[in-house]
């Protein structure tokens, strides 16, 4: 029995190498019960799913965040990814450790994640043909990557990338299958693949995987000379994606809605898109990645965010993917049995035309695309392009490294002299730190780190063993050696990159989660200062010790955890108004400023003083009732009047102070004298509020929260229009009399989706079983 079994277990300990390896990064952390923590894992992800689960415990739906941007989707946040699968078991961590267990998951699922972007590269590999030994490279390679690694604080980025593999290997399943029936099994695959990266979180990059594996997709059926042939595969590869997006509904829906009413629904800003281009000079980094040195142990001095331009896979995998450059320049044979010569063609296709984009603004070629071509005006951050560059530098590496062989004749020489080279480079390095202090001391470290790889990566290639060695012991140390060579290189370029911190950081008093009365605001010139000047420096992860401190000020989303209500949503969607009513409001003089936030129940506004080392204070305000009666109108054309109308108001400037501002064709006062209502909020929670009022004469409840599509009124059970007043709150007309008005909450469209979801997820559940039958 155990013969029979060692050779099962022998084939699996490589991807049981690879799905391990990212665990040598995350660990010791976690067994020190750290945690990751800087940037958006405390400032977006954590808060958001503590925040979620909270209301689940209260039987609440986690739809609607009552706590941001004076109320906001929490569901429909594309990145929150509350129905991404893997995402479930974090429930678990939460009820077993509150908080601080909610952390230690979601540190613990990202290493995870990137060794199943490792197994996913080899399968990908080993269904094109290519050997143990070039899948191993390959998987190592992109589990490691720096593109992923370095974006560990990004939670949906990791989620979403790790697909891209599995993606592009389900893909290629269908387009080169020659049976219907394993060709239909194999799409069923596809879409639940690509199901799960649209679940996982990330617009941008589930976009560029789709494309990508669409182009791979369509290269692999070049050469079918029957057209028919081709129509059939790809209309399988097509339905299959669209099933995905069928299963995803539930998320899709209310995501596309929100982007529809925020700020880029129709694209982004020139300037914001241009964000994060890459920096020219970090093309070095495919060889020396801390060249300008690393934020994780304070020596960065690049420019802009050291993750975005971060592009590095190894010595050895770069130098292997480069080598088959020479292939095609030598053109030379590949086999078209296996590996087709057009696949390496089209990775480095993919490679090149990839890093011209991810240059952005520094040619004229994205600018180009921005405003002639579909789509590249969506998104910002052109150096994410990366993502295509460094999954084609890791599959050329894996093709390089199944053929990789002994150095003979004028190869073996090169071999030597790079040996030799590397040594010169060595002395260089240590005579340079002596003679020349004014050098960087990161491009002296830089150089000698790649200098000591180059000499080992030299070394191992001369020793490769013949391929006629009939002593199997020596090829596996020497495999073994390759490994460690590649290991060691990757974790000592991402050892820092992602900051931990004691569990504890995320705990929290608040145990029950009403409604808050009062909100706070600060304006995103003092929130600006207080993260990035202050806390978050680009150049440092280390640079502040007194976490506690941010804490503390409860930046957005921070404030989820004590359940502090705030005027600002640090989202990546806002609605539309929301956003210019955010611009008018920070522009006008602090006196009516603090009227208009009194006027949204703001008791308090964190002020920073950038010449104390944006030290920050909180100003107390004498807040105004969430729920107001207001029984005289001012009828506006749009938004901008309404806005100025407030302004008016705000100093006292006209005879209507009182009044809400309503867009025309809505009306409900006569004008008449009203004595103040009596009105009892009975309910209020997130998704729901009931409020008892009796009036003398009708007016309209002005409910100082957000207005949003989805939210519904009833008056005594009849439904009646919520309008967006002032510019951005609801308003509800309600009669004289004696009424109870009930507002609740459910994204639209939300019940149909999610049957169309689960009928198309037992399609393809019976489909599979209908077809392994036949």
């Amino acid at each position: 029995m155990s013969r029979l079994n060692k050779p099962a277990l022998m084939n699996s300990l490589p991807y049981a190498l690879v799905f391990f390896t990212p665990l040598l990064l995350f660990l010791i952390p976690l067994l020190g019960g750290q945690v990751l923590f800087w940037g958006t894992p405390s400032l977006q992800f954590i808060p958001w799913r503590a925040y979620g689960y909270a209301l689940l415990e209260q039987g609440i739906l986690p739809f609607w965040n009552p706590l941001n941007g004076l109320g906001a989707p929490l569901f429909a946040n594309y990145q929150s990814a509350f129905l991404y699968p893997p995402s479930f078991i974090l429930y678990v961590f939460y009820r077993l450790g509150e908080v601080p267990g909610l952390a230690v998951g979601s540190t613990l699922l990202i290493p995870l994640h990137l060794g199943w972007a490792g197994v996913g590269t080899m399968l990908l590999l080993r269904q094109l043909g290519v050997g143990l030994r070039g899948q191993v490279v390959a998987g190592l390679s992109f589990g490691m990557c720096a593109f992923l690694v370095t974006r560990s604080m990004f939670f949906s980025m990791i989620w979403t990338g790790v697909w891209l593999p599995w993606l592009v290997w389900a893909a290629d399943r269908v387009v080169t299958a020659t049976q219907t029936r394993v060709r239909l099994r194999h799409g069923i695959l596809l879409a639940g693949v690509f199901a799960f990266q649209l679940l996982a979180g990330h617009a941008q990059l589930t976009w560029y995987a789709a494309v990508l594996a669409s182009a791979w997709a369509a290269v692999r059926l070049i050469g079918k000379v029957r057209l028919s042939t081709v129509v059939c595969r790809l209309s399988v590869y097509a339905a299959g994606m669209c099933m995905a997006a069928l299963i995803a509904l539930p998320q899709l829906l209310p995501t596309f809605e929100y982007l529809q009413q925020s700020q880029r629904s129709s694209a982004v800003d020139f300037d914001f898109a241009m964000t994060y281009s890459l920096w020219p000079w970090r093309l070095t980094g495919f060889l020396l990645p801390d060249l300008f040195g690393n934020p994780g142990n304070g020596t960065y001095w690049g420019y802009g965010a050291y993750w975005e331009d971060a592009v590095y896979i190894g010595v050895v995998p770069f130098l292997l993917a480069a080598s088959t450059l020479l292939w095609i320049l030598k053109r030379r044979v590949l086999g078209d049995d296996d590996l087709p010569k057009r696949l390496i063609v089209f990775l480095w296709v993919v490679l090149l035309f990839s890093v011209v984009l991810a240059l952005g603004k520094n040619t004229p070629v994205f600018p180009w695309l921005y405003g002639n071509i579909p789509t590249f005006d969506m998104f910002q951050a052109p150096s994410r392009y990366l993502f295509w560059t460094t999954f084609a530098l890791v599959l050329l590496a894996g093709v390089a490294a199944d053929r990789w062989k002994r150095p003979t004749g004028k190869s073996r020489k090169n071999y030597v002299r790079l040996m030799v080279v590397s040594l010169a480079m060595l002395l260089g390095c240590a005579a340079a730190s002596i003679l020349l202090p004014q050098i960087e001391p990161s491009f002296i470290r830089a150089f000698l780190i790649l200098a000591v790889l180059l000499f080992c990566a030299a070394g191992l290639a001369l020793k490769t063993p013949l391929e006629s060695n009939p002593r199997v012991l020596s090829k596996r140390w020497w495999i073994g050696g390759v490994m460690v060579l590649m290991i060691l290189d990757v974790c000592l370029a991402d050892a820092t990159a992602n900051p931990t911190i004691a569990a504890d950081f995320y705990r929290t008093s608040a145990r029950e989660y009403p409604i808050p009365s009062t909100r706070t605001f600060i304006a995103s010139r003092d929130e600006y200062a207080i993260k990035f000047k202050r806390y978050l420096s680009m150049q440092d992860f280390n640079s502040f010790s007194n976490w506690q401190e941010m804490r503390d000020v409860t930046l957005p989303n921070l404030n989820l955890l004590e359940n502090v209500a705030m005027i600002n949503n640090f989202d990546p969607l806002v609605p539309g108004w929301y956003a210019q009513w955010m611009e008018w409001i920070e522009g006008l003089p602090a006196a009516e400023q603090r009227t208009i936030l009194a006027g949204l129940a703001v008791d308090s506004i964190v002020r920073v003083d950038e010449e104390k080392g944006n030290d920050w204070w909180v100003e107390r305000v004498q807040a105004e009732d969430r729920i107001t009666w207001k029984a005289c109108e001012v009828r506006v054309e749009s938004l901008q009047d309404a806005l100025q109308a407030k302004v008016l108001q705000s100093g006292g400037r006209n005879s209507f102070p009182t009044c809400i501002i309503v867009e025309s064709g809505h009306s409900c006062t006569d004008g008449a004298p009203s004595a103040t209502p009596q009105i009892e909020l009975v309910t209020d929670r997130a998704d729901l509020m009931v409020i008892d009022v009796k009036a003398d004469t009708p007016g309209w409840m002005r409910i100082a929260d957000s207005w949003y599509p989805g939210w519904k009124a009833e008056l005594d059970g009849k439904v009646v229009d919520i309008i967006r007043a002032d510019a951005l709150v609801k308003g509800v007309c309600v009669p004289a009399g004696e009424h109870r008005l009930t507002l609740s909450y459910l994204p639209t469209n939300i019940v149909p989706a999610a049957w169309i979801s689960l009928a198309s997820i037992l399609m393809c559940i019976a489909a599979a079983i209908v077809l392994q039958k036949k």
